[in-house]
């Protein structure tokens, strides 16, 4: 246009890329201008396109109900346009803890993209000035009848190199790319890594067809690189494709380019009813084999909203490549465990409130206690009631985010759970591949309760300090032994029910053999009573129940308590010597009497059912009788005690139930079982055919590493403190056990605070596979090893001024768990004489160095983590990574636990280990983690945080921002 001319000052221009002819457009202000502009770019296609998308959205949201679903129209995200001028645009930002539906790379149900495409360039033009070339590629899309660019993905940029080899794979998935799709290559130069805070200079594009890759001799297509003003080239691209087919099992493939001649194919497959077959030269069509993707289809059950990212990395040799998934999924079981898990918690608090109500005729002090506590418990039903209720009826956002994490009404939900799966394969193997799954979660801890007093461990270990000015221990271990105690007088209570049942069962067949059985049961159960009545909890508390009741019924006269004694419903004034020692004896005066008519009985040759059941009725009822009063009498002692323990701890101003530690246990106990239960599902699935880990499983139990990257000062502390104490619960009371179900796949819990079983449920195809005792039932015992070392700038701070104790403590217990388990491991691969030659000396020297680390002084540690995850998953246990959110720290160590992986295990050359690990950290699924959890895609680390962390753990230039976390 000529600048000269008047009608120039508010002109544009209208370019298409299938016409080199440009449109011009006059217009006579700015205003109108930009009124054109507006109208051009909403009548495009892909304007109506995203209009209608959006008007879709806010149907679904209103009705739940998409209006095209059955029209096969597929619902796209918003994809932002991308041209020269505008490398860097972005989504909308998204509010945290949305679903994230439209973040690029959202698998659809199959899991598996149809074409995935690596770039390299060579030679590239290097401009004036220019010493470090540092490059990256972006590569936009356009379907016909579309007449606009969108941006599909980017890779990540690579300095100081003119010929860039990119690791970050560009996928595509069914319903957005067709043979007919043009894709186009653009290289930017960039002055800084950070792509947001530097220009983008174009270097040049090139485009082509999907058909022309898929058609291309080994699926490769190199094209130059020009300007859209020049002819010059600028350096060319190589763009390598595999394209997905299925294998005749129906295990979908990508096609390796060495094994493949041309394609000849008019469309992409239908994954759904297509099976691609490639037609070589001499025109019969051929089944391609090469990188497998397929996943099983537990994969879907297992991962709610999948996010996944490609890489290819060169090996060792160069002469082969390894090929690289990285899926990142949430938990499934983030809502149901806690929901489960509070409905056990409602039911043992009603029992308790029967418990308390069962308490009658006490003194007015002891009345108004149980009142108190009546009270208190009937919240705890109301408050977890609820909290159930709320849960159940959760819509929205899948998982907790991080900003959330101190939410009252989600203080039971775990924060910000994720599994985090990695699947590697190489193109020499390309029918085998392994997995490797890290479960992320935010450090379990209860956030809505503060750290003002410290953590669950803190509050457990003062406790246990202040029994030294009591007759009884104020601390959650005391009331496990009355619990223990009760539920085992409540079981042999349970075995004498039985007995007598099937006593008086053989009793009306005359079957000698049976009575005589039953009575010795009887018997035995008998004793088995006898013998928790002498423990000293219950001796205690009948002296408890004596001096409640005295008071009111001695009219102000204290008499000596050996004048008390429960009779059935209260305590009255009778003789020193009926005691319960007196009550147990005549029950076992009523057994021999039992017994004296069953062998009388059993001497005849001949009976009458009638005479024999009526023989020993009255006796039996006799017995029961007495038994009831001997529990009753047991049941209010141990009521009596709880009762005291929890007055004491309210006195303390530790409350027994909300906003108390067993309210703050429940809280991390439940958060620590979802992540934990999530690893153990997770793990089971994918070595359910190995057999060592099978047997593992049966004579070992679960091994899960739990790795902690909170710091030992401030609110971390008290983070550390909860989180501890979870564990330590886990390792107590959790078991899990198989069980055989047809459809339903959630694992269901059962049992109370003392003792968790969690029932994983398979289906009998796979149930009949496993060994015959964990078909049986036999249990299946956890050990939770957690190592903890602090990376920021607050442990810094602690390792100088404050106390780093808690973390060394923590590493030396879990030490020594890790020691007994590997012993019998080592006892169990012996049995294995093919391994024990390559495996033992290896875990030996690993254990080891662990060893020598854990007992170091060295700050910041962090080859204990490196050391004790390479050594639980080489014997074949879980993984868990935590730190408060599970976003930042976390992401750090599960990007980098991954590189070493791929270095150890298949060849990464340690040349590039730092390249792959910036590659993974910026255009990886953590990223995303982090946009899913405060909006924003940064990392949120400051410039002194960043500093403070270990060099292998701080994220690249330009992927963090001072954020909230």
């Amino acid at each position: 246009m000529d600048p000269s001319n008047e009608k120039s000052q508010f002109a544009f221009v209208l370019l298409f890329e299938s016409d080199d002819t440009p449109c011009s457009f006059f217009c006579f202000s700015d205003k109108e201008r930009e009124e054109w502009v507006s109208v051009l770019k909403k009548a495009s296609y892909e304007g109506l396109r995203a209009t209608l998308s959006d008007l879709r959205r806010q149907l679904l949201d209103l009705t739940g109900e998409d209006p095209l679903a059955d029209d096969f129209i597929p619902l796209c995200p918003p994809i932002a346009h991308t041209d020269v001028g505008s490398v860097n645009s972005t989504k909308p930002k998204l509010k945290s803890g949305s679903l994230i539906d439209e973040l690029p790379g959202l698998l659809g149900p199959d899991l598996s993209p149809v074409l995935e495409l690596s770039l390299s360039c060579q030679d590239l033009y290097r401009p004036s000035g220019i010493s470090h070339l540092n490059t990256f590629c972006v590569l936009s899309v356009m379907t016909p009848p579309q007449s606009a660019w969108s941006k599909h993905a980017q890779t990540e940029v690579v300095e100081s190199n003119s010929s860039p080899q990119y690791f970050t794979n560009v996928s595509f998935f069914a319903g957005n790319v067709t043979m007919t799709t043009r894709i186009k290559v653009a290289v930017y130069y960039v002055k800084e890594k950070d792509v947001d805070s530097s220009a983008p200079l174009l270097l040049g594009d090139a485009q082509f067809t999907v058909s022309d890759i898929v058609t291309a001799k080994q699926q490769k297509v190199e094209r130059l690189l020009k300007l859209r003003d020049s002819s010059t080239s600028t350096g060319s691209a190589t763009i390598q494709a595999w394209k997905l087919v299925d294998s005749p099992k129906s295990s979908r493939r990508f096609t390796s380019p060495s094994e493949v001649g041309s394609l000849r194919t008019n469309s992409l497959p239908d994954l759904s009813t297509t099976r691609a077959l490639t037609q070589a030269g001499d025109g019969k069509r051929h089944e391609v084999a090469g990188f497998s993707i397929s996943h099983r289809s537990s994969v879907r059950r297992q991962f709610g909203q999948p996010i996944t990212r490609s890489y290819r990395f060169p090996t060792k040799d160069g002469l082969s490549f390894i090929k690289v998934w990285e899926i990142m999924g949430e938990g499934q079981y983030t809502w149901t465990i806690p929901i489960q898990l509070l409905k056990l918690f409602i039911n043992e608090e009603k029992e308790r409130i029967v418990e308390l109500n069962e308490l009658t005729n006490l003194s007015h002090s002891w009345a108004k206690s149980r009142d108190e506590m009546l009270q208190e418990h009937m919240n705890v039903v109301t408050y977890y009631s609820d909290m159930v209720s709320d849960l159940e009826n959760h819509t929205g956002s899948t998982f907790k985010s991080s900003v959330a994490k101190g939410a009252p009404e989600l203080e039971f939900v775990a924060t910000n759970l994720h599994i985090q799966r990695m699947r590697v394969m190489t193109d020499k193997k390309p029918d085998k591949s392994v997995l490797y799954d890290v479960v992320t979660i935010g450090a379990p801890a209860a956030h809505s309760l503060r750290f003002k007093q410290g953590g669950l461990r803190r509050l457990l270990f003062s406790s246990k300090d202040l029994r030294t000015s009591s007759s009884l221990m104020l601390s959650e271990a005391h009331v496990t032994k009355i619990r223990h105690l009760s539920q085992n007088v409540e079981a042999v209570k349970a075995g004498i029910d039985s007995a007598r049942d099937s006593l008086l069962s053989a009793a009306e067949k005359c079957v000698a053999p049976e009575l005589k059985q039953a009575m010795q049961m009887i018997k035995e159960k008998v004793d088995q009573l006898r013998m928790q009545c002498e423990a000293e909890l219950i001796a205690t508390g009948s002296q408890l129940a004596c001096d409640a009741l005295q008071q009111d019924n001695t009219d102000g006269c204290r008499e000596p308590s050996s004048d008390w004694v429960f009779n059935g419903e209260t305590y009255i004034r009778i003789p020193p010597e009926w005691h319960l020692d007196t009550l147990c004896q005549k029950l076992e005066q009523l057994c021999l009497w039992l017994e004296s008519k069953v062998d009388a009985l059993c001497q005849l040759k001949h009976g009458i059912a009638s005479s024999w059941h009526d023989c020993v009725s009255l006796v039996v009822k006799e017995v029961t009788v007495q038994i009831e009063l001997v529990m009753r009498h047991v049941r209010t002692c141990l009521s009596l005690l709880l009762l005291q323990v929890e007055c004491q701890w309210n006195s303390l101003g530790l409350s027994p139930c909300l906003m108390g530690p067993r309210h703050r246990r429940d809280i991390v106990l439940t958060q620590a079982l979802s992540g934990l239960v999530t690893c153990f599902i997770l793990h089971l699935k994918e070595h359910l055919i190995q057999s060592t880990f099978i047997q593992q499983l049966s004579q070992l139990g679960f091994l899960a590493h739990w790795e902690s990257l909170l710091s030992t000062h401030g609110d971390e502390m008290g983070m550390l403190e909860d989180c501890s104490a979870a564990v330590d619960e886990l390792n107590k009371i959790l078991t899990f056990k198989l069980v055989q179900a047809e459809d339903n796949e959630m694992p269901v819990i059962t049992g109370t605070r003392l003792s968790l079983l969690v029932a994983v449920p398979l289906k009998p195809s796979i149930f009949r596979l496993i060994p015959l005792e964990l078909q049986q039932g036999r249990p299946i015992r956890v050990s939770v090893v957690l190592f903890s070392q602090g990376i920021n700038e607050q442990q810094t701070f602690a390792d100088r001024f404050g106390d780093s104790g808690l973390q060394n403590v923590i590493n030396i217990e879990s030490m020594s768990r890790l020691e007994t388990y590997y012993e019998n491991y080592r006892d169990l691969l012996s049995l294995r004489s093919s391994r024990v030659g390559r495996d033992i000396p290896d875990l030996a020297n690993k254990l080891e160095q662990l060893r020598s680390n854990v007992n170091s002084r060295k700050t910041k540690n962090v080859d204990i983590l490196v050391l004790s995850a390479e050594l639980c998953r080489k014997m074949c246990g879980g993984r868990l990574t935590s730190c408060k959110s599970a976003k930042d720290r976390t992401s750090m160590s599960v990007t980098l636990d991954m590189c070493t992986i791929l270095m150890k295990e298949h060849n990464l050359p340690p040349a590039i280990f730092d390249q792959a690990l910036d590659t993974i950290r910026c255009q990886g699924t953590r990223l995303l983690n982090a946009e899913k959890n405060v909006g924003e895609k940064k990392f949120a680390f400051n410039a002194l945080q960043v500093k403070a962390l270990p060099k292998s753990y701080r994220p690249p230039e330009g992927t963090y921002r001072a954020l909230q976390s």
